[in-house]
């Protein structure tokens, strides 16, 4: 679910919004304005972050004590994440990108990152329109910490074949003792 969530990400973050901010007279206007901020959140967390945490749920799984994985909180935190990632970029961010290329257009270049522009009264909403959005990534990486820290007090104890003591990697992932080390000159 993972790493659907981050194809979907890397369409709308690094494809549609992109590709928006990347046309030539629209970027001229643009760089520099939330819509950069909303095109560079959608498409680092939504497509890459997603596909670095798919790559650690799938790992996770096999560290953890066979009957005792349970995904629950998992989906609450995916769904937490999208959710706060959907509506900070779409309710806050690119509003106040449109509304910064708006006075680019009618005003300048400085006047759409001026202290007055920020200080409008339909700015400040929209920065605390966003908040709930921030509030739901926040609360969706603290359900996920605290589900990684739960699993990892189940570990599934490593399975090695007769006669072999395992591999030095499987040893420190484990948490065995420390490498005694191999003598490399005999």
């Amino acid at each position: 679910m993972f790493i659907v969530a981050s194809g979907v990400w890397n369409f709308v973050g690094a494809g549609v919004l992109g590709f928006f901010i990347n046309l030539p007279l629209v970027n001229y206007y643009e760089h520099g304005t939330f819509l950069t901020v909303a095109h560079a959140h959608a498409s680092m967390f939504g497509a890459f972050g997603f596909l670095a945490l798919g790559l650690a749920v799938y790992l996770l799984q096999f560290t953890t004590k066979r009957g005792a994985w349970d995904d629950t909180n998992l989906r609450r935190a995916f769904w937490l994440w999208n959710v706060g990632l959907a509506w900070m970029v779409f309710v806050g961010d690119i509003p106040v990108g449109f509304l910064q290329l708006k006075t680019v257009f009618t005003a300048n270049y400085d006047a759409a990152r001026s202290l007055a522009f920020y200080s409008q009264d339909l700015i400040q909403t929209l920065f605390w329109v966003r908040l709930p959005g921030d509030g739901l990534l926040i609360l969706g990486t603290a359900l996920f910490c605290y589900d990684v820290l739960k699993k990892r007090f189940v570990r599934r104890e490593p399975t090695v074949a007769p006669g072999d003591d395992g591999t030095v990697i499987s040893r420190r992932v484990f948490g065995e003792d420390a490498d005694a080390g191999t003598d490399l000159d005999n």
